[in-house]
């Protein structure tokens, strides 16, 4: 007996998929011939396809009617009334339009998001190879809106399910769906009645095109442009309001990218290298946010830059309201904790909007005063915009990048959409490798969302000729050409005999066949040090001193 599905939904362990299914193979084993069907709906796709493929694959004429669902043009239709770019008499039409064109994206970005492999593509050249059959109808509904999803078994008026259900995965197995089955055939009649009035407004629609797009072949190159064009199509032709300062291409470019950052992390690490500029990158964000926002920033330097170059940079573009102190005048404040009497900030620390901080490798290590200081002014609230200055975050290992980036990256899981779901974690399996043998590709999408870092061949090799105004006129920036030369020192004249008595102090052998020393026959060395400090493992009982000590 066949089973005709009244009340069809996606819970109790029951599927739309599986009572279609069961519905549509007791029809082709009970039929002498095999059932046609019509199906409306708005998606379709390869998951919906596997889930009833083996009976499609057997029913006779099929017909699939696609088109774009209301709720789509009314989400557009209503930030374009925002914008007030459409006249009402034309409101329809362009909503239309525009949800006809999201529907052809959805689906693109349905096929694009199907994993890479063998089991998926042997799923979707499936589906293809059905959708090309003569068998199998397609069109797209392009006069109007379709919302009605139905699947018909036109033959002998068999009977209709309609409801929710779009023929994808998620319509078919998981969405929390409600479909109702209709039998008697003057039921079935009409609905086929409203099938074929819509039938008759589509346009036929390669369907089969769409998916066979996975399958083209390109050139390497071309996907990887494609893939530079998915990571940074959004940063591509904007345009952004020139810089208060007199800024080169690249520069602008690392300001442009820096101000992103602060806008989704509250910081940025600038790690050009020597010689880029960083001051002056970091002096625009600066003067963005004392004049243009009016709002309070403090600059933490080395003394010697505070009273030299920043002193200079800030009187030059008159940015007298920026405080600039010391990493130890910071460290004596005692509203931080400091061992100071008298306030060093001019203002209280949580009235700073921006902390600027050069050379900030100094502040790697969390274990110092100085780091506690200064988790200590950037922990009040509201929350800082943190800017740090530093061509070489890294000197020791990868934690001392892991505890810099951690003065504004808060949240241990903040890259969980690139895959990164701790922080902390993923440092930890990087600083474990080899460093000979750490890919770039380990870090890559945590330094592109934080880190603005472009070395001097890079410069030169994709902003060539670069020009910048120096006393009221421009010039080309030229980087100088290191140049070696040889010195030769006679120290024999100074320190006769000096380096051989020195390297035999230190444990070299004048014995050994390939000592370029000279024999202890024709030479005095002197004694040995014999000092532990110099070789400890020569006082432990019972073992010879290690080799690399002697």
């Amino acid at each position: 007996m066949i089973s005709k599905p009244e009340v069809v939904t996606n819970q109790n362990g029951e599927t739309v998929a599986k009572a279609l299914a069961g519905y549509w193979q007791g029809l082709l084993d009970g039929m002498k011939t095999a059932p046609d069907l019509a199906i409306s709906t708005a998606y379709f796709n390869p998951g919906g396809f596997s889930l009833l493929a083996n009976q499609l694959e057997r029913a006779g004429h099929v017909r699939l009617m696609l088109g774009a669902e209301p709720e789509v043009g009314e989400d557009l239709g209503r930030r374009r009334r925002l914008s007030g770019d459409t006249l009402p008499e034309d409101e329809e039409r362009v909503r239309l339009a525009e949800a006809l064109k999201e529907h052809h994206r959805l689906m693109e970005e349905d096929r694009n998001l199907i994993v890479f492999s063998r089991e998926a593509d042997k799923g979707i050249l499936r589906m293809i190879e059905w959708l090309r059959s003569e068998r199998v109808e397609v069109r797209l509904l392009r006069e109007r809106f379709l919302h009605g999803k139905a699947f018909i078994v036109e033959s002998n008026r068999e009977g209709v399910l309609a409801g929710s259900s779009n023929f994808t995965y998620a319509g078919l197995a998981r969405n929390a769906e409600l479909n109702l089955g209709q039998y008697q055939p003057h039921v079935v009649g009409e609905v086929m009645g409203w099938y074929e009035e819509q039938w008759a407004k589509s346009e036929p629609f390669d369907l089969a095109s769409l998916y066979d797009r996975r399958f083209a072949e390109y050139a390497p190159y071309v996907v990887y442009l494609k893939m530079l064009w998915e990571r940074y199509k959004d940063e591509m032709g904007r345009e952004e309001p020139p810089p208060g300062l007199d800024l080169t291409g690249f520069q602008r470019d690392g300001l442009y990218r820096a101000t992103d950052y602060l806008q989704r992390h509250n910081g940025v690490l600038i790690a050009d290298g020597v010689g880029l500029g960083k001051t002056y990158l970091a002096g625009e964000l600066i003067r963005q946010g004392v004049i243009d926002r009016r709002q309070r920033v403090l600059l933490i330097a080395p003394a010697t830059l505070r009273d030299g170059t920043w002193e200079q940079f800030l009187r030059q573009y008159d940015l007298k309201n920026v405080q600039s102190v010391s990493f130890q005048q910071l460290a004596n404040e005692p509203r931080l904790g400091g061992n100071g009497t008298e306030p060093v900030l001019w203002h209280d620390p949580n009235d700073y909007a921006m902390v600027v901080i050069d050379e900030a490798h100094a502040y790697r290590n969390p274990d110092t005063g100085r780091a506690k200081t200064l988790r200590r002014l950037l922990a009040g609230s509201p929350l800082k915009q943190v800017v740090l200055l530093t061509a070489t975050p890294v000197n020791n290992s990868l934690w001392d990048l892991y505890h810099l980036l951690s003065y504004f990256v808060r949240n241990d899981a903040a890259f969980l959409q690139a895959g990164i779901p701790s922080l902390r974690e993923h440092f930890k399996e990087a600083n474990a490798e080899d460093p000979d043998d750490l890919s770039p590709d380990k870090l890559f999408d945590i330094l592109d969302a934080v880190a603005v870092r472009r070395t001097r061949r890079f410069v030169k090799r994709f902003y060539p000729d670069q020009r910048i105004k120096m006393g009221g006129r421009e010039v080309t920036i030229v980087f100088p050409q290191p140049e070696v030369l040889r010195e030769n020192y006679e120290m024999d004249d100074l320190l006769p005999g000096f380096f051989h008595r020195f390297a035999h102090a230190l444990g070299a052998d004048i014995e050994a066949e390939d000592s370029p020393l000279p024999s202890p026959e024709d030479f005095e060395y002197g004694e040995q040090l014999t000092l532990a400090r110099y070789a400890p493992s020569a006082y432990r009982f019972g073992d010879d001193p290690d080799t690399f000590e002697l």
